[in-house]
C-alpha cells in the first residue's frame, strides 16, 4: 500500500514565480520592439535565464499546417534526471516558431505571452528537478494504484 509519504513528493514548494519573472525580464530590452530571428530570440532568453538557472535554451521551427501558423510561438520544456544525476545541464527550454517566420518583432503583448509561457515551463521543470534531488537522486517506485482503507 502507498503511504502519504510515498505520494507526497509531488507536494513541494516551487521556485517562486517572481524569482523567475525577474530573471526572464532581463531579456525584455533585447527582444521587445526589435526585429529578430527565432534563433536570436532563443539566445536572448537563454542568456537571461543562465544568469540564475542552469538551463539550455534552443529553438525549433515548425512547418505551416503542423500545428503552428505564421506568427505563432510556443515552448517545450524538458527535465532530464539522467543529466542531473551526472552533473550536466538538466533543463532544456525549446522555443518553437513557425518556419514561415524568418524574423519577428515582438511587441508588449507578444512579450507577455513569451514571458508567461517561459516562466510557467521553467517553474514546472524546476519542480521536477527539486523533487528528484529531494529523493537523493533515487528513482520512484512504479506507481500502480491507490489503496483506500475503509473505516
Amino acid at each position: 500500500m502507498k503511504t502519504f509519504t510515498d505520494i507526497a513528493e509531488g507536494i513541494t514548494k516551487p521556485v517562486p514565480r517572481n524569482t523567475i519573472v525577474s530573471t526572464v525580464q532581463k531579456a525584455r530590452k533585447a527582444i521587445v520592439g526589435n526585429e529578430l530571428s527565432p534563433r536570436q530570440i532563443a539566445q536572448a532568453m537563454g542568456k537571461a535565464l543562465k544568469t540564475k538557472f542552469d538551463i539550455e535554451a534552443t529553438f525549433r521551427t515548425v512547418q505551416l499546417g503542423q500545428g503552428m501558423d505564421q506568427g505563432d510561438m510556443n515552448i517545450n520544456a524538458f527535465y532530464s534526471w539522467a543529466d542531473d544525476e551526472d552533473g550536466d545541464t538538466a533543463i532544456e527550454l525549446e522555443f518553437m516558431f513557425s518556419a514561415a517566420d524568418k524574423k519577428l518583432t515582438i511587441g508588449k503583448e507578444g512579450w507577455e505571452f513569451l514571458m508567461n509561457a517561459t516562466v510557467a515551463a521553467l517553474q514546472h521543470e524546476l519542480l521536477h528537478q527539486n523533487q528528484f534531488r529531494l529523493r537523493g537522486f533515487k528513482h520512484q517506485k512504479d506507481f500502480t494504484k491507490f489503496f483506500f482503507i475503509k473505516k
